[in-house]
């Protein structure tokens, strides 16, 4: 296998995918990925399988509300008014206590369902971040997107905590060389029915 560049990581990551989709056959799957694997070849690979995808992506990501019927005749818009720093602002601000980056901490958070331009219109759900420290100080914003636009924030977050259960679980085990290649990819299967990954590093709906 090829794994010269970036080319050769998503083509790593498809491989991986197709060696273990038979397994979770008829199941509801969700990929935690790596900001770095949020492109959308490798995202629109992923929702041909029917699995959905949840990851950071960088905070000035082109997304958009979704489009208003007018009534008016011609094509209709495909999509609606942009999420910029101003109309993010606008959103209801939450602030709540959550697992994350290892440990409990404050959030505060903005958050809805819109289309993600960078997936060619795809309905997402984005959860716009910053954490909190003890002087309340306000960390860098963060931008996560979850491919189910229906998922409510609370589930992203309880999902995406699970990454570092899964990097515990990488330094802890040996790692596998074929070629050359470190078979280390920070892809990761979930869903909600599994609080903690199995030995292989994946989660699923059932024990696998």
């Amino acid at each position: 296998m090829r794994t010269d560049g970036n080319t050769g990581k998503l083509d790593a990551a498809r491989v991986l995918l197709r060696a273990v989709a038979r397994v979770f056959t008829g199941k509801k799957v969700c990929l935690l990925v790596d900001s770095w694997y949020m492109k959308e070849p490798l995202i629109a690979f992923f929702l041909t399988f029917g699995y959905q995808v949840i990851g950071q992506v960088r905070r000035d990501t082109a997304l958009y509300s979704l489009p208003v019927a007018t009534g008016k005749r011609g094509r209709p818009a495909k999509y609606g008014d942009k999420y910029t720093p101003g109309a993010i602002t606008l959103l209801l601000e939450v602030r709540h206590w959550v697992f994350l980056c290892g440990k409990w901490q404050w959030v505060r958070y903005r958050t809805a369902a819109c289309l993600a331009k960078f997936l060619r219109g795809h309905q997402v759900r984005a959860v716009w971040m910053q954490f909190e420290d003890e002087d309340s100080n306000l960390s860098k914003p963060r931008l996560l997107i979850f491919t189910k636009n229906t998922q409510s924030a609370d589930e992203v977050f309880k999902d995406y905590a699970r990454r570092w259960a899964i990097e515990d679980l990488f330094t802890i085990r040996p790692r596998h060389r074929d070629d050359g290649l470190i078979v280390k990819l920070q892809t990761s299967v979930i869903a909600p029915a599994i609080k903690q990954p199995n030995r292989s590093g994946l989660l699923c709906d059932n024990p696998c």
